[in-house]
């Protein structure tokens, strides 16, 4: 929910703060919701920081494209976004195989 809610307002951000300044104000709610799920102490704690990560993720996911493709060259910028996109999608893959095998180690099943 937080991610959906951070890349819907990332242009919003990108527009008014600008896109540097708008990638340092991405750290706030990060740092937020780090801060919030490493001192949780009950569940909606937990679920507030992962909330407020969420909005950096899905900030951080709407403008990083943006500046790369304004900070790098015409040729480089196609292929950086699209590495981006890539990396993105491998972590993800290898986060759920991982995640997989810790079930299968230590026979986590729901």
């Amino acid at each position: 929910m937080g991610a959906a809610l951070g890349s819907m307002n990332g242009s919003a951000v990108a527009d008014n703060m600008g896109r540097k300044n708008g990638l340092v104000f991405i750290a706030l709610p990060l740092l937020a919701g780090a801060l919030l799920c490493a001192q949780a102490g009950a569940f909606n704690t937990l679920l507030a920081g992962r909330f407020l990560t969420g909005i950096g993720i899905g900030l951080s996911s709407a403008l990083v494209p943006v500046y790369i493709s304004e900070v790098v060259y015409v040729v480089l910028s196609v292929c950086m976004c699209v590495l981006l996109c890539v990396y993105r999608c491998q972590n993800m893959c290898v986060i759920m195989c991982v995640g997989v095998r810790i079930r299968v180690l230590f026979c986590v099943y729901r």
